[in-house]
């Protein structure tokens, strides 16, 4: 399930970064519907699939590393993912066996970060620390503060394949790569972290310094782009953001995974359709020219200027006017806005559910550590501990301990929410697939 093109970028940003032993690149789907095929080192592979992170990585016992992510998230989101998994590699490799006075410096820039946080809420340590488009992907409560986070948001390590992943999405060499074979979304990205209030996206200085400084002697950024058919509009705007199929229920809803990157480019819509107008206004004819030629004038001007016109009309004006002409655009219409609804009301009822799984795992973080066991005990085995007929064969050890350790705790009840959660989600998948098979 990884396209070409990905496979493109990540293979430019791994020359870039001088790794040099061999990746494996996967999708989390694509793992848990093969895990029976991993075989000899590979094997480690399907370890990917028991986690519930955006994405993972590891180095296997011959040496050569595998990432795993997870698709459905926008484009611009699986780049920060995949930069964020190559910057652990890239500590591996290359930091590490860097010289004391350069390991010293990145890790006091480290400390002075860390320094800053004190004080401040959870969600302003996530944001200072995380690349911008999957920082706002993580459901943290207001109330929280930066002391009370996991010890996981204040480890070097995950700090420093963060550093690695605002530098591959911001900076001029790693966009290269990624204009190769998605030049939208580079020039998308190259405007949006030029403007002064999202700079506080962009990565340390010393650490830039310290990456440019890495890569300064790596002129050849990528492949040939590889050849693939020409993106129309639908396609590159699907570049910023989700799908919109309802039935789509492998994408993760307990991470809201809805792309805003579009919203910070609309700024730039109004003042293109101004433009149009003023210079319609200023072309405009003698009164007796406008007078003689009206119809064909406004025509005209219309056609000319219809791309920045129509930035002034939301979908539903778009409708009104072409219904008329053509009514199966109405019903469009009415399809992509229960689409949206659908979308946003489960993910709604997501993240209500993973907010108070957070909240309770912070109070309990033994209890919830085997809470996730047992999830993943229960998948594996498809054995609801719930139900006292099948608890009672379960013959895995660890399962049954982890089980009466939640048991009759809020754990339980978040268990059957989650359980009950993707029950639904699968019961309308069936539901989708049986009307596309009667018709």
């Amino acid at each position: 399930s990884v396209s070409p093109q990905l496979k493109g970028v990540l293979a430019g940003w791994k020359k870039l970064l001088k790794i040099t032993p061999n990746i494996y690149v996967t999708t989390i789907s694509d793992i848990e519907a093969n895990l029976d095929k991993f075989t000899g080192p590979h094997r480690a592979v399907g370890s990917a699939a028991l986690g519930n992170e955006y994405g993972s990585v590891r180095k296997m016992a011959d040496g050569e590393y595998y990432i795993a992510f997870t698709d459905g998230m926008s484009m611009s989101r699986m780049l920060e993912t995949l930069a964020h998994e190559l910057g652990h590699m890239h500590m591996r490799e290359t930091f590490e066996n860097a010289d004391v006075a350069t390991q010293q410096a990145i890790r006091d820039e480290y400390d002075k970060w860390l320094k800053s946080n004190k004080g401040k809420s959870a969600r302003e340590h996530i944001e200072s620390m995380r690349a911008r488009g999957v920082g706002k992907l993580e459901k943290i409560s207001e109330k929280r503060k930066s002391e009370d986070l996991d010890p996981y948001w204040s480890k070097f390590k995950e700090w420093y394949a963060d550093q690695v992943s605002r530098w591959a999405t911001t900076s001029e060499k790693p966009l290269n790569v990624v204009e190769r074979f998605f030049k939208r979304l580079a020039d998308a990205m190259r405007s949006f972290y030029a403007k002064l209030r999202n700079q506080k996206y962009l990565p340390n200085e010393t650490f830039k310094q310290y990456m440019d400084k890495v890569t300064a002697n790596i002129d050849y950024v990528g492949p040939v782009r590889a050849p693939v058919k020409p993106m129309g509009k639908k396609d590159q705007m699907a570049l910023f953001m989700d799908r919109l199929d309802p039935s789509d229920t492998e994408v993760l809803y307990m991470r809201r995974a809805a792309d805003d990157f579009i919203v910070d480019q609309l700024d730039t819509t109004p003042k293109k359709g101004m433009e149009a107008m003023d210079s319609m206004i200023k072309e405009t004819p003698s009164f007796q020219a406008v007078k003689e030629k009206l119809g064909t004038y406004v025509n005209d001007a219309t056609i000319n200027n219809a791309d920045s016109l129509l930035a002034f009309l939301n979908m539903r004006q778009i409708s009104e006017m072409a219904k008329k002409v053509l009514p199966q655009f109405a019903q469009y219409y009415r399809v992509i806005t229960t689409m949206i609804d659908s979308r946003e009301k489960q993910q709604t009822d997501a993240a209500k559910i993973y907010q108070r799984w957070e909240d309770w795992a912070v109070k309990h973080p033994a209890l919830s550590q085997a809470l996730d066991r047992v999830m993943m005990d229960a998948r594996m085995s498809g054995i609801d501990p719930t139900d006292p007929l099948k608890e009672a064969k379960i013959k895995k050890e660890s399962f049954r301990a982890d089980w009466s350790k939640i048991k009759g705790t809020e754990g339980e009840k978040i268990f059957v929410e989650v359980r009950d959660f993707w029950k639904q989600q699968l019961d309308r998948k069936r539901e989708i697939l049986e009307k596309k098979i009667m018709v």
